[in-house]
């Protein structure tokens, strides 16, 4: 049966007038559940745009307050022995560059932060033993919380990174890490 085309047939059918109704009723809603869709989508895109470039500005924010010099306190793993030191962290490109001074043996570090937690591979001044640590960054940025072991490591060491007030750093050696002067 083809569509109405006169009152006529509207009045000889009437059955078909409110299939008709009910058809335009149905294409309103779905219609208008299309638009309710797309408005939704709209906000919810607006929404994650608006936090991403906030989380962004926020991992900014936390690598740009990473920068500085640390009074370093750690654990070495399956011992009761502690060390202490210095370390220093700059800005690299997308990365961190730490640089230890440990007893007066020399440590380098590359870093790649993700969220609040400062992943580092990491060196001697001589490039004989190397390893991996992981740091939390307090909520403050002032310090880091972290472990860390050698290649081919089953235990784990344990540091702590508080940020000194001398900030800046006169002078960092490359060929030789852990030598800097504050």
């Amino acid at each position: 049966m083809g569509p109405v085309k006169s009152g006529r047939d509207q009045e000889l059918f009437p059955f078909l007038k409110s299939e008709m109704t009910d058809m335009n009723s149905h294409t309103n809603f779905f219609i208008n559940k299309r638009v309710l869709g797309q408005r939704a989508l709209s906000v919810l895109l607006l929404v994650f745009l608006f936090f991403s470039s906030s989380f962004a500005a926020d991992k900014e924010a936390i690598g740009q307050r990473l920068v500085g010099v640390y009074i370093l306190k750690g654990a070495t793993p399956m011992s009761t022995s502690t060390y202490s030191g210095n370390v220093v962290i700059q800005k690299a490109g997308d990365t961190y560059k730490l640089i230890w001074n440990v007893g007066g043996i020399g440590y380098i570090g590359t870093g790649i932060l993700t969220d609040d937690v400062l992943s580092v591979i990491y060196s001697d001044s001589g490039s004989k033993g190397y390893g991996i640590a992981a740091y939390k960054i307090s909520d403050k940025g002032d310090s880091l919380t972290g472990q860390w072991t050698t290649y081919n490591g089953e235990q784990l060491g344990t540091e702590v990174m508080t940020k000194t007030k001398g900030e800046n750093v006169k002078s960092v050696s490359p060929e030789k890490p852990g030598a800097f002067e504050l």
